[in-house]
């Protein structure tokens, strides 16, 4: 049986250096998922960061960690965040020097595109704490009560806003088919 996330971090904080391997080997795939859609360049670094500070963390804290696994993708959440904040605040300062007014903060251009396309484009259109849940749930592979966690909000709303979503998404996919099937077949042989 394969030892979970939580049973391999303590394994390390006891002296087992192939649990760190293990637990990488469990875990980096999805959570460079995660990352690469938040914050793209940084994914990676990011990613090796929260291991480090997983490893590093003193073995009395870890024996509180209830779920080693939401626990690095809070890890990594809150370091994705500080990223995507500060780039934020970067291209407010530079909007300012550039025409001295302020410009919003609301666009990202640090989201993703997932593997297909018309998905992305899709999340695009989500507010961010509709676009969490989803990220966390299909790149991450987190289960409702470790996205609770990694949120810090009750399952139940994790739920919600991952229903929320999903019905965004498909009322967002259905308008723009029906977009293209009103259009006249001259307009969109046109744009082709």
């Amino acid at each position: 049986m394969t030892p979970s996330p939580t049973q391999l971090l303590r394994r390390f904080h006891r002296g087992d250096p192939q649990a760190a391997e293990a637990l990488w080997t469990l875990l980096a795939p999805r959570m460079l998922g995660v990352a690469s859609r938040i914050v793209d360049r940084e994914a990676e670094d990011l990613v090796q960061q929260a291991f480090l500070k997983a490893l590093q963390t003193p073995r009395r804290e870890i024996r509180k960690v209830r779920d080693a696994e939401a626990w690095l993708f809070v890890i990594l959440r809150n370091s994705c965040l500080s990223i995507v904040r500060e780039r934020r605040r970067e291209a407010l300062r530079r909007a300012r020097v550039a025409n001295g007014s302020p410009v919003s903060p609301s666009g990202s251009a640090s989201k993703q595109p997932l593997a297909e396309p018309p998905i992305a484009r899709l999340l695009e259109h989500l507010s961010d704490d509709l676009r969490e849940p989803v990220l966390l749930r299909h790149a991450g592979g987190l289960t409702f009560s470790q996205i609770a966690l990694v949120l810090q909000l009750p399952r139940s709303t994790v739920a919600d806003r991952y229903t929320r979503a999903l019905e965004a998404m498909r009322k967002l996919a259905a308008d723009q088919r029906s977009a293209h099937q009103d259009r006249p077949p001259s307009l969109v042989e046109a744009r082709r």
